[in-house]
């Protein structure tokens, strides 16, 4: 699946032809199959930027297979972008993930973040600072923790979080 997405993404003939065959996989497959397709098509969408087309195909994963932890993660965490109806929407998606995986640190950076949304700024600020020691590239994290912290009143934590996030990005 990974190779064909990569393979689309090509220029020419070759990058048409592999966007055809996706399409025919995609179009023929059901069920898990399908929910599959979807979520790498949603998680392909992610990387390259399209927030709109990624919710849209994670959605679809999920409608299909509504069971899966690493589609409702990446949907919550495409949720993060929307409204107040989808941060509550992404935590009723994040929460039962975390209660099945309470120490992965995307998944606390994702219910924070959404938490932090919300205005609930002391539940995401434990999330985002357990995140933050874990996760590989934490600087985009380290400046929404400093925003909580900010709302907490916590201005020498926040300046700290923002040298960090500046120094992760050198």
């Amino acid at each position: 699946m990974a190779l064909l997405l990569q393979a689309t993404h090509g220029a020419g003939d070759p990058g048409q032809a592999a966007t055809k065959l996706l399409n025919q996989m995609v179009a023929k497959a059901v069920g898990a199959a399908a929910a599959g397709w979807h979520y790498y098509l949603g998680q392909d969408n992610r990387a390259r930027g399209d927030w709109p087309a990624s919710r849209q195909e994670l959605q679809t994963a999920y409608g299909l297979a509504p069971e899966r932890s690493d589609i409702k993660s990446a949907l919550a965490g495409v949720l993060v972008a929307g409204n107040r109806d989808d941060w509550q929407q992404g935590l009723q998606l994040i929460q039962p993930v975390l209660d099945e995986f309470p120490e992965n640190p995307e998944f606390r950076n994702t219910r924070g973040l959404l938490l932090a949304r919300l205005g609930q700024n002391k539940a995401a600020a434990a999330d985002l600072e357990f995140a933050v020691t874990k996760l590989t590239n934490a600087a985009a994290s380290r400046l929404e923790l400093a925003k909580v912290y900010d709302a907490l009143g916590k201005s020498q934590q926040a300046e700290q979080q923002r040298k960090l996030a500046n120094a992760a990005r050198r």
